[in-house]
């Protein structure tokens, strides 16, 4: 085949077969290779490419590395268009050259695929890497690998670059250009974790490195994201030494001990401290640091004379924050050192620092008190004070260091000081556990008696604070330190909370004992709103009533008082109180203060007939004409309204006496008396305007008009029915039977027999044993000739009446029955409320010149009961005679005329009687009893006053009995109008009869009264001793008489005169008891 070949160059065919043979001949040695390599070139672009490429894998197998086969086949795969196995051929071919050092000839087959797009770029370029890598040539390398990672960048792929930079580094470690550029990617990727372990990798290289700054700023870099370590901060500091950054190396070191603090590595810290100290010895903030450390170390000694040099040097530099801080630190580690305690206090003063220093004073207090260093401890507690006179601890520490030292009276006034403080601080369980303590060692002292009484109060515990303040008053009224009472009072009373109803009356006792009413009027204003709270309205009005009598000219308490009264709807009692004090100015002759009380009554009670006929009264008393007429025409047109139309008329009969020149009061005059004289019209008078008031539910004023009318005319049976109708709205039962009975009485004396029979039924119905129906009946039916049933009749009412003959029985029948009576028929005995003493007659009752008037007119009533003195109201002091004049006209009554219903009795008595009646639910024969009597006389009235019943009852009776012209007697130790809370109508009723005062009697009288009781004795007493007596009692004769009796018992055991002393010293006794 060669020799074919040799002649005729241009048989393919011959070629083909040569190499064919040439490659099957196992002993193929390489010239023979390469003259095949050679004859296949006219192969791979012709027809025989395919043949040619069979070949050349064949010669691969058989000579794996060999480069010219290998880029025979690659150009056959070029020529077919098979790029891709084209490429990995090239890749293929350059790691041969590689692996065989001819980088050169790798290069050149990796350079066209760098060129490519796609996957086959990074290959190539990380393939040229290599191979100049394994050539040493390292800006090849890392050109080719910056290639990648701008590649990788561009398309986002940031971690794939990382991979790349890692072999830039490798190939170059002190290439800060790409370490920075690669901890950026990191620091993008945030990958902390990474970052920590290329800090530590990186940090020998960036010590070495010759451009200092910039690895400084690569590690500075790292550690701003990564968690501090003082490993990787003395790094820095290294770096930063390696930047001739020495200060900021210096902080680094610091902030690396702080960190080995911080984990407990105090070795460590101290190690690099103690580098430092090499660098500079007289760096403070290391000395401090490193005596920090040593003391975490347990290196106790040490570090506190670190610490001590220290603070020497911080002072004598004034640097005084600095050193507080370090002798704090000695503090911390020797916590009783009291030099160094010592030494910080004197800082504090100096930087002004109070609260501090309080503090460690208090510390300081304790160290001593700890160690029973009184005198030290009491020096801080007393310099504490000064400054913080409310700090509890410190107060509470003098007082147990006073206590410790058996100082009494400086623990008595620290105790004391302490106890304010516990107040200001509210701690009122300390208070009073403080004061209980203090008041058992001083239990007189007023000064914890006053503590003790406010923290109570402090507490709401009121009923132990006032018995405090009961024992307190008490110790300085004894004293008569009434000012400090009332101050203590005045803090009480504008203490939240303070029962004022339990203040009140103690407040008014200060008040009188200083005199001081009108200085204090603001606190008992505030006294009166705290009661006006809780609605204790009468307290309230008591305690004013009390202010207005003590300082009778001072205005505002009684404003106040007619201010609360309207508060409280109280209006007539506002009214009493305006006319009680327009009477005491009438008694002071001040008419024009009177009239001035008068107005405001009648700007609260313009249309009250009372109030206008007291005002009219008074003013035509007084002179005063002006608005008496317009006064008498408002009465009389009210009076009108109510048909009341004789006292209308009377009315305007006063008026015109105060203005005879008023022509219209006049002409209203002629009407009514027009009016009254035409009984026709007058009755449709009463008639319509009794019809008003009943469809008005006006009930009172029907009643008062029908009774007007009954008056008038007292047969007129329409007005008596339609009074049954009021009666009935009223509830009024008793008064019911009562009229009802009337209306039978009128009908028998009609001739209506067999009316009055059916009316006198219906009352026995309702009340079988109602005595005066009995005898109405009993006389109805004697009249109709039914002589046994009038007879049975009158059996009945004997029986019922114990003891009575039949002849009484006729006489009490006969008054009985009556139109207009309306008593029931009570006895004698069942009357007898209160015993009468015999002995208290006229004959007994020594007259004198000053009780000679009050004699006169109880004899006047006692012949003449019901007469002019109707009602008779005595009254003055106790023991003047008033109860003696009492049962005296009691006693000659019932000699006089002994059928007289005579009943004695007191408030007190009316008062419990009345109780019980309400409880027994006999309320009824409570009332019959009290309306029954002739004579009713009752002591000591004023006790009706604050008892709103029982004035109501009393009111009710007291009607009664005037109207039917019953005998009044009443005793009291004050006028009426002096009688404080007694309803103004029942002050009215009291005055309309005669009042008598009682004075005490004087010398002679007293001798006289003396001389008839000594009578009585059967004792001879001279005359010189019954006038020391006498002269020695002025005013009480019970006193008077009760010293007298003493006397003579005196006389009768020791058969001796008594001398002047022994009087004296007797009737001493008498009034002490």
């Amino acid at each position: 085949y060669r020799q074919i070949i040799d002649l005729n160059p241009e048989r393919d065919d011959i070629r083909l077969k040569y190499v064919q043979t040439l490659v099957t001949d196992p002993d193929l040695n390489p010239a023979d290779l390469q003259e095949c390599l050679l004859l296949m070139d006219g192969f791979i672009l012709d027809e025989w490419s395919n043949m040619a490429l069979q070949i050349l894998e064949d010669l691969r197998s058989r000579f794996p590395g060999n480069i010219d086969i290998l880029g025979k086949i690659h150009e056959i795969y070029l020529s077919k268009d098979r790029q891709q196995d084209a490429d990995a051929l090239a890749f293929d071919i350059a790691q041969n050259l590689q692996e065989t050092k001819h980088y050169k000839e790798a290069l050149e087959w990796i350079e066209p695929l760098i060129s490519r797009d796609g996957a086959v770029r990074p290959i190539a370029l990380s393939l040229k890497a290599d191979i100049c890598r394994s050539n040493g040539d390292k800006p090849g390398a890392i050109a080719a690998y910056h290639e990648i990672i701008t590649d990788y960048e561009a398309r986002g792929e940031f971690e794939d670059s990382l991979l790349i930079y890692e072999s830039i580094l490798e190939i170059d470690p002190g290439n800060l250009e790409y370490l920075m550029r690669r901890v950026g990617t990191m620091l993008t990727l945030n990958m902390l974790d990474d970052l920590t372990e290329l800090a530590e990798n990186s940090l020998p290289t960036l010590k070495k490195s010759d451009n200092p700054v910039e690895a400084l700023q690569i590690f500075q870099k790292i550690l701003t994201a990564i968690p501090p370590n003082p490993e990787f901060i003395l790094g820095e500091a290294a770096l930063l030494t390696n930047a001739k950054r020495d200060r900021e190396a210096r902080q680094a070191m610091l902030r690396a001990t702080d960190l080995f603090s911080s984990q407990e590595n105090e070795k460590r810290a101290i190690e690099i401290l103690e580098q430092l100290m090499k660098i500079d010895a007289n760096d403070l903030t290391v000395i401090e640091k490193l005596a920090d450390c040593r003391l975490n170390a347990g290196q106790n000694k040490a570090a506190i004379e670190a610490y001590r040099t220290l603070a020497d040097l911080y002072g004598e530099q004034g640097s005084l924050d600095a050193q507080l801080d370090v002798l704090l630190k000695i503090s911390e580690a020797q916590p009783d050192d009291t030099e160094t305690l010592k030494s910080i206090l004197t800082l504090y003063d100096q930087m002004e620092n109070t609260r501090d220093a309080k503090e460690l004073r208090e510390k300081m207090v304790r160290v001593y008190l700890a160690r029973k260093d009184y005198p030290q401890a009491l020096q801080l507690c007393e310099q504490a004070i000064q400054a913080n006179p409310t700090d509890l601890f410190l107060l509470e520490s003098a007082y147990r260091i006073h206590e410790a030292l058996g100082n009494q009276n400086d623990q008595r006034q620290a105790g004391l000081n302490l106890f304010a403080a516990y107040r200001t601080a509210q701690e009122n369980d300390k208070a009073v556990r403080l004061i209980d303590q203090l008041e058992t060692k001083y239990p007189t002292d007023p000064e914890v008696l006053e503590n003790r009484l406010f923290v109570l109060a402090d507490v709401a515990n009121w009923n132990p604070a006032l018995e405090v303040l009961d024992r307190l008053l008490a110790s300085l009224n004894k004293k008569q330190e009434y000012d400090k009472g009332l101050l203590i009072l005045r803090g009480l009373i504008t203490h939240v909370g303070a029962p004022a109803e339990r203040l009140a009356n103690t407040w008014i006792s200060m008040c009188r004992a200083t005199g001081a009413f009108r200085e204090n009027w603001k606190e008992t204003d505030q006294l009166i709103t705290a009661l006006e709270k809780t609605q204790k309205v009468a307290q309230a009005a008591e305690l004013l009533h009390e202010f207005i009598d003590e300082a009778p000219g001072f205005e505002p308490p009684r404003e106040r008082y007619i201010q609360l009264l309207e508060t409280a709807g109280l209006h007539s009692k506002a009214v009493d109180a305006l006319c009680d004090w327009a009477g005491m100015s009438i008694d002071d002759q001040n008419p024009s203060e009177a009239n001035r009380y008068y107005n405001v009554a009648l700007a609260i009670a313009p249309n009250d007939i009372d109030l206008l006929n007291q005002v009219l009264e008074f003013r035509s008393h007084a002179g005063i004409r002006e608005g008496a007429s317009d006064i008498a025409l408002r009465i009389a047109e009210q009076l009108e309204s109510e048909g009341l139309i004789a006292k209308a008329a009377a009315a305007l009969e006063m008026g015109l006496k105060a203005e005879p020149a008023r022509n219209d009061l006049r002409i209203r005059l002629l009407e009514f008396e027009d009016l009254a004289s035409d009984s026709t019209r007058l009755k449709q008078r009463y008639l319509e305007t009794s019809d008003s008031q009943f469809e008005e539910q006006q009930f009172e004023k029907t009643q008062a008009t029908l009774l007007e009318a009954i008056r008038r005319f007292p047969t007129d049976l329409s007005f008596r029915h339609k009074l049954i109708n009021v009666l009935k709205a009223l509830n009024l039962k008793e008064e019911y039977l009562v009229e009802m009975a009337n209306i039978a009485a009128v009908q028998s004396e009609m001739g209506d027999l067999s009316a009055a029979l059916q009316t006198i039924g219906e009352v026995l119905e309702i009340e079988h044993n109602n005595l005066r129906a009995q005898a109405l009946q009993t006389e109805i039916k004697d009249k109709l000739g039914q002589d046994a049933a009038a007879i049975e009749e009158f059996r009945k009412i004997l029986k019922a009446v114990p003891g009575a003959t039949p002849d009484k029985i006729l006489e009490m029948l006969t008054s009985g029955g009556t139109i207009g009576g309306g008593q029931q028929i009570v006895s004698q005995e069942s009357l007898e409320m209160l015993p009468l003493l015999k002995d208290y007659d006229f004959d007994h009752f020594i007259v004198g010149s000053r009780n000679n008037f009050a004699y006169a007119t109880a004899m006047a009533v006692a012949k003449t009961p019901g007469g002019d003195y109707n009602p008779l109201f005595l009254y003055g002091d106790v023991g003047l005679g008033k109860t003696h004049l009492l049962h005296a006209i009691a006693n000659e009554i019932i000699t006089r005329q002994p059928g007289t219903r005579v009943l004695y009795t007191s408030s007190e008595e009316f008062t419990n009687a009345l109780i019980e009646a309400i409880q027994n639910n006999t309320i009824r024969q409570f009332r019959t009893l009290h309306k029954s009597p002739d004579v009713f006389l009752i002591d000591d009235i004023h006790g009706l006053a604050e008892k709103e019943r029982a004035q109501e009852e009393f009111f009710q009776i007291f009607n009664t009995l005037y109207q039917s012209n019953k005998q009044i007697v009443m005793t009291s130790d004050r006028p009426p109008k002096d009688i404080a809370h007694l309803e103004r109508r029942l002050r009215s009723r009291f005055g309309a009869g005669i009042i008598v005062d009682m004075q005490s009697p004087d010398l002679e009288t007293r001798v006289a009264i003396l001389r008839n009781h000594i009578a009585t004795t059967g004792e001879i007493i001279e005359d010189e001793i019954l006038n020391l007596i006498a002269q020695a009692v002025e005013s009480n004769i019970r006193e008077l008489l009760s010293a007298l009796t003493q006397i003579v018992a005196r006389i009768r055991l020791t058969h001796e005169k008594p001398t002047a002393d022994v009087v004296k010293q007797i009737v001493n006794h008498v009034r002490e008891l």
